[in-house]
């Protein structure tokens, strides 16, 4: 039990790494004026959205890895119609768990385990931003969304850039 508390708090903050790398990079990426512009309309949007169902900020919302509002906001951005949309992000909501399943799985076969070995840390983060990525693809693949390799990444970084900026929000409000 003792191991498998271990592993969960070094995921977590596996998870945590991940996510500070992504805010630290996020102004790596060129983006045209007209994508800048479309990513604004998409986080006002989401904002609205969260005056208007504080429960966004709920613990079990922030914490899932694929929200359901973003990623249908964010597929729809990307031309996704809604149905499908909304059937894709049915079916990532339903997958979540695996991420971290994966992640462990796969950390747990790598000598030393990187969630086991603080000075890995960057290898642990490297194999959840994999993970992330191969559930998401799988599932837009499955459901014939029709976009290749890179409009996947492009999308991914997207919903867990809104999904942080979300996470920010809620934080912000919690403060006031």
């Amino acid at each position: 039990m003792k191991k498998v508390l271990l592993l969960r708090r070094s995921l977590l903050l596996v998870i945590s790494l991940f996510y500070n790398t992504l805010f630290a990079h996020i102004g790596d990426h060129q983006l045209s004026k007209s994508d800048l512009s479309s990513k604004k309309s998409l986080i006002n949007r989401i904002d609205i959205d969260l005056n208007k169902n504080p429960s966004l900020c709920a613990k079990e919302t922030l914490m899932v890895f694929f929200p359901q509002l973003i990623v249908k906001a964010v597929l729809m951005q990307y031309g996704v119609n809604e149905e499908k949309a909304e059937k894709i992000a049915k079916e990532l909501a339903q997958k979540d768990q695996i991420v971290v399943q994966q992640v462990e799985i796969k950390a747990s076969k790598m000598d030393p385990n990187p969630l086991n070995n603080v000075n890995q840390r960057d290898v642990g983060v490297k194999i959840f931003g994999e993970t992330l990525y191969e559930v998401f693809a799988s599932v837009l693949k499955e459901n014939q969304a029709g976009m290749d390799d890179q409009q996947i990444q492009v999308i991914l970084d997207d919903i867990r850039e809104i999904k942080g900026k979300l996470f920010v929000e809620c934080i912000k409000r919690e403060q006031e």
